[in-house]
């Protein structure tokens, strides 16, 4: 009975019924947007490390993030070799540059040189042959690239600084995209090493792999013992660097903060006075039921069943434009949306439709129905 009557109600004055759903809406496709922006932030701030992989990382002393490690001696990446338990130790080289694209379009770009026969990223080209890194001059270059410059397998493009050297495309990966705008572009250590003599003899981080059975804790005291003044950290170490150093230094965190609490508000209020003005024009009728007997939980029950009607119609519709939302925002910022956002939503919702009835109830549980007679 109190579904079919709130219904009713509900429906009664439609334009404030799709104002309130609108507003619900609205609140539901910021907040799951905000969710997957943030989510996204985390994941792609890291994302060369993850694909790297690796259980110890060699890095520069306090290194806070990849692209702000600064040059170490190659012999660091010989010494690490050498010490046992080590199976495996990987040279990674960051070089910030720029690009000119055929056309003459371009911007800045990230040079990452990497051992072009021997790197847990090879793993992520999923277009083209990894075995050709190994030529002078040889890229691979991430999908996302591609909306800024036209390039196809075979296609060059020139440096800027140094000699103005011109790398041809060999692949592609996908998914190994930036957080800021800014590309990435994979070549043999011996390429980027040639491309500007003050990288020569150097390397920004070793990623290692310890032999199976080994302690990962004795390993790590060993190369840090060997390689000071470098600093020896753990995989998880290094991800949770990257996480606190977007923490600490992305605004974008407070502005997701305010628009989700501003949007919230602005459901809980919409939705709120839906189901009060609704209550409202229908006094008599809710005096009317408490005259002939129904209790207060079932009036109640009436109002509430209001506001999570309201709420649900908002949350699906809410749910389908983010869908739609994720599907643009993908293509030009990180955004990964969860199932647990979805759920987490859905929460914040029924919180909405708890509070937003709060007032109505409290009026139809104080309302004597001799008054609605007078």
């Amino acid at each position: 009975m109190p579904v079919p009557l709130a219904r009713r109600l509900l429906f009664t004055n439609k334009l404030r019924l799709a104002a309130s759903v609108v507003g619900v809406a609205v609140a539901v496709l910021l907040v799951l947007q905000n969710l997957a922006l943030y989510r996204g932030i985390q994941r792609y701030a890291s994302i060369l490390v993850q694909r790297a992989g690796g259980d110890l990382w060699v890095v520069s002393p306090g290194a806070p993030f990849f692209e702000l490690g600064r040059p170490q001696p190659e012999s660091t990446l010989y010494k690490a070799r050498s010490i046992a338990g080590v199976a495996h130790a990987e040279p990674l080289i960051y070089w910030a540059t720029g690009f000119v694209c055929p056309s003459g379009d371009g911007g800045p770009m990230n040079l990452i040189g990497l051992d072009p026969l021997d790197s847990s990223l090879l793993s992520s080209i999923v277009e083209g042959d990894p075995r050709r890194l190994a030529e002078v001059g040889a890229a691979v270059i991430d999908k996302s690239v591609l909306r800024r410059c036209s390039l196809t397998l075979g296609s060059r493009f020139r440096l800027l600084g140094g000699d103005g050297q011109e790398l041809h495309v060999v692949g592609y990966t996908e998914g190994i995209r930036p957080l800021h705008t800014i590309p990435y572009a994979f070549v043999g250590k011996d390429t980027v090493q040639g491309y500007d003599s003050g990288s020569r003899s150097i390397v920004t981080f070793v990623s290692i792999r310890v032999a199976p059975g080994q302690d990962v804790a004795l390993v790590k005291g060993a190369l840090a013992r060997a390689l000071a003044p470098s600093e020896v950290i753990t995989y998880d170490e290094f991800l949770e660097r990257h996480d606190l150093y977007w923490k600490r230094t992305a605004d974008i965190r407070i502005i997701l903060l305010v628009t989700s609490v501003l949007a919230l508000f602005v459901g809980l209020l919409v939705v709120g006075q839906t189901v009060y003005s609704s209550t409202l024009e229908h006094l008599r009728q809710f005096g009317t039921l408490k005259a002939i007997g129904a209790s207060n939980m079932f009036v109640t029950a009436v109002v509430l069943k209001q506001a999570v009607l309201a709420s649900s119609l908002g949350f699906v519709g809410g749910l389908g434009l983010s869908v739609i939302a994720g599907l643009i925002v993908q293509r030009f910022l990180p955004s990964e949306m969860t199932i647990w956002q979805v759920l987490f939503a859905a929460l914040v919702v029924a919180g909405i439709v708890a509070i937003s009835a709060l007032a109505p109830m409290r009026k139809i549980v104080k309302l004597e129905p001799t008054e609605v007679f007078r």
